[in-house]
């Protein structure tokens, strides 16, 4: 179960990180994932407060904390299982 849930946390992170392809392949607002919106969002706004700058990344970094909160007690077990001997 520990392997799974390390996987499970690369792989979403790798999900909701993956920006670059989204931005070249999709020219529509609505099918882009979170992330490529917000970012051309803030690129594209002349004047953005840093309040809501933090605001949005705030919101970015939520899900991959919640993901990673609830498989982190997956990956300390294997730890512990992987460092006794004997």
């Amino acid at each position: 179960v520990p392997i799974f849930s390390t996987l499970a946390i690369f792989v979403f992170s790798n999900a909701w990180n993956d920006w670059f392809w989204p931005s070249l392949v999709m020219h529509s607002d609505q099918t882009r994932p979170l992330a490529t919106a917000i970012y051309k969002y803030v690129i594209n706004a002349k004047r953005l407060d840093l309040n809501i700058k933090f605001a949005i990344l705030a919101m970015i970094m939520l899900p991959p904390m919640v993901v990673f909160l609830t498989f982190q007690r997956f990956i300390m077990r294997g730890l512990q299982l992987g460092g006794i001997k004997g």
